[in-house]
Formats: structure tokens, C-alpha cells, sequence
């Protein structure tokens, strides 16, 4: 009889080892709900908005919209004091545990102190423009270039391609405080690992990105 029920004790140890193990997250849900976390010190809820929420910049120097369903690694994270801040967040979608796309939104601000809003904005449509092609737009007392492109990975290295000719997965702008000059950079990259399975509306994400980057609004420096 003892024996029996030690055998029985045993089976519903390895049967709870085994809900338990079900049960456990993974390494990306624990990373994703840290990200989660790391991202919510930067969010405020809007009264009425669904899909967006306030980022306030640690540096307190600029605010805009944000994007549920995206998070910020802390890994991809830096600020220096009230005068630079980079970040990183991104948004990766799944069809039956497979990765099919991912969304990244870049995001640099920088104080300009030394002028280098034109030259920084040069070195911007180098990187993400297709030969210089943008647009300008002045919302208030901001200024803002915005455009869009094709990246093409061909044998490892990485082609701009005419967005006119090739469907755009890469979106860029460049916002400046008229007043200050201090800016903030923003790409969108759109990723697409499964043609089949990968469905992205280039449209609704011009959109999307568009009403992010015309939300940038400028805090001045207290002296």
C-alpha cells in the first residue's frame, strides 16, 4: 500500500512538474513583459485615445505620441543628462509562434548647441532617403522633412531603393524646433519575414507614423 502510493505521489509531482514547466515563460515573455515595464515609466494614458498613449522624453525636453502594442527594450535605451536621448521600440507580430514582421520605430533627439541641424539632417537623408528625395512641412514653429524609401538586402549588403518603384518599408523625419533648433530623428522600419503571411497596409503605416512624428512637441531649457 505504501509503495503504491508513492508511486502515485510521484506521477502527480511529474504531472505538476510538467503544468508547471507549461506554465513557465519563456525567455521572450519574460524579456517582452520587462520591456513592457521599462516602457510604462515613460507612457501617460490619453482621455479618449485607444492607440496611442504620451511618451514624456527623460531629458524633459520634448513629448509625443506612442504606440501601444510597441516596447523599449532598456538595452536599446540611452540619455545623457538634458541634451541627447536615443531609443529603440519595436513591435513583432506571430502567426502560429512564427515571427512574420516586425515593426521598429528609431527615435534620437539632441540639443543643438553647436548648429549642427543641417548637417545633421544631411547625414539623415544619406542614411535613409533614396538619393536626398524628401518633403517639407511647417506645423507651428516646427520645421519638418520627412520622406520614405525601399531597403533591399542584397549578399548581405543593404540597397536604398526609389520608393516610387519599389513598395516603401522604410519611413524618416526630422523635426526641428525653430526657435532652438534642438531636433528629433524618427525612422520606421518595416520587416517582412513571410510574404505569405505578412500583410502590411504601406498606406495606414505612412499614416500611422505620420501622426507620431507631427505630435513632437518642443520643451524650452529652464535657465
Amino acid at each position: 500500500m505504501k509503495r503504491k502510493w508513492t508511486v502515485m505521489v510521484v506521477i502527480l509531482l511529474i504531472a505538476i512538474g510538467g503544468v508547471y514547466w507549461m506554465l513557465k515563460p519563456t525567455e521572450e515573455e519574460k524579456a517582452l513583459e520587462e520591456s513592457k515595464e521599462f516602457t510604462n515609466n515613460f507612457l501617460t494614458k490619453l482621455p479618449g485615445e485607444k492607440d496611442f498613449q504620451q511618451f514624456q522624453s527623460k531629458t524633459g525636453r520634448y513629448s509625443m505620441l506612442y504606440p501601444n502594442e510597441f516596447y523599449i527594450p532598456d538595452v536599446f535605451y540611452e540619455v545623457s543628462e538634458d541634451y541627447f536621448e536615443n531609443w529603440m521600440s519595436e513591435k513583432t507580430s506571430y502567426v502560429e509562434e512564427k515571427q512574420v514582421s516586425n515593426k521598429v520605430l528609431q527615435v534620437m533627439y539632441r540639443e543643438n548647441e553647436e548648429k549642427r541641424t543641417e548637417g545633421k539632417l544631411r547625414i539623415t537623408l544619406n542614411d535613409v532617403s533614396y538619393e536626398g528625395q524628401h518633403e517639407k512641412m511647417t506645423i507651428g514653429n516646427k520645421t519638418i522633412y520627412y520622406g520614405k524609401s525601399h531597403f533591399a538586402t542584397n549578399d548581405k549588403k543593404v540597397e536604398i531603393l526609389d520608393p516610387k518603384k519599389y513598395e516603401p518599408n522604410h519611413f524618416f523625419a526630422f523635426v526641428v524646433d525653430n526657435e532652438t533648433q534642438q531636433f528629433v530623428e524618427l525612422v520606421y522600419s518595416l520587416y517582412c519575414y513571410d510574404e505569405k503571411a505578412c500583410n502590411i497596409n504601406v498606406e495606414e503605416e505612412e499614416e500611422f507614423f505620420a501622426k507620431i512624428y507631427k505630435s513632437v512637441q518642443f520643451e524650452r531649457k529652464v535657465k
